[in-house]
């Protein structure tokens, strides 16, 4: 589902981060055809418009985003995720750069002199494979303000490492994960009036292996690590405050049975080497 009041800007590449990015002309596959990775459960869709400015659809090899250039942050990220990715000598080399095919991509600039992290949505840990993907997972329209102690450095590394976990350690062949920031009623934005400040963020998890899927949403705030599972919710409740609808490509009652109430967290494996950043 597109937005009535806004185009689609759609941006498709399919090469290294040395590759050459093209936007789709008018007529072509574009953005669908690079979200074929995703069909077993469908890209997340919006409940309703109400952009002011055309959202950017990214496609990367990692992962396939929507940038909202309203707010300067992705409203979602989306990534399918197999052991294969998971090992491999991709060194992070924290190169945050703005992203060269969009006009409005926040900058490592913007973050200067900010309390907020430049949060990663697809985590760069998830891309050890791959010097490539690891290096695009840096671009900024993969950014979105978080707190960095007690939060984006803590109770957030400890789950995106856990998901990781769930795949390399936990019998897994892959696993569907779709990340992105929630919004409250009072707009908050970084000094510079640039970034929307989320008040929250979320991950919705699928394992099409057992087709179960969980949901977590976690306050932008410091927290307390050892309280992770507490922040498991039922899905819908994630789409209610985002106003996204997940699983599309589901059936109603597939979708359901995965939404209606909130699971519990998959477990955690300290002791599952190589899932770190």
């Amino acid at each position: 589902m597109r937005p009535a009041t806004a185009a689609v800007i759609s941006i498709l590449l399919l090469g290294g981060a040395g590759s050459t990015y093209a936007a789709p002309a008018e007529g072509d596959i574009g953005f669908e055809h690079c979200a074929a990775r995703y069909a077993l459960i469908g890209l997340p869709t919006e409940k309703s418009d109400g952009y002011d400015q055309a959202p950017v659809e990214l496609c990367r090899p990692g992962y396939a985003a929507l940038f909202n250039q309203d707010t300067h942050n992705p409203d979602w990220v989306i990534e399918r995720l197999p052991d294969a990715w998971l090992s491999g000598n991709a060194v992070r080399k924290n190169n945050f750069h703005a992203d060269p095919q969009v006009a409005t991509s926040t900058t490592p600039k913007d973050y200067t002199g900010q309390k907020f992290d430049r949060g990663h949505q697809a985590p760069a840990g998830d891309f050890k494979s791959s010097q490539d993907m690891t290096d695009q997972s840096f671009l900024m329209t993969n950014m979105a303000p978080q707190v960095g102690i007690g939060f984006n450095r803590n109770i957030w590394k400890d789950l995106e490492t856990d998901v990781r976990g769930w795949v390399k350690c936990g019998g897994l062949a892959e696993l569907y994960v779709v990340t992105g920031p929630v919004y409250g009623a009072n707009e908050t934005w970084t000094k510079n009036h640039k970034v929307r400040v989320p008040e929250a963020f979320f991950k919705v998890i699928y394992d099409p292996a057992n087709k179960r899927a969980l949901g977590m949403l976690l306050p932008n705030t410091k927290l307390n690590a050892a309280d992770l599972p507490n922040y498991a919710v039922a899905i819908s409740e994630i789409e209610d405050q985002t106003g996204l609808v997940f699983f599309p490509a589901l059936t109603k009652r597939q979708q359901n049975l995965l939404k209606k109430s909130a699971g519990n967290l998959w477990g955690t494996d300290n002791s599952c080497s190589g899932t770190g950043e």
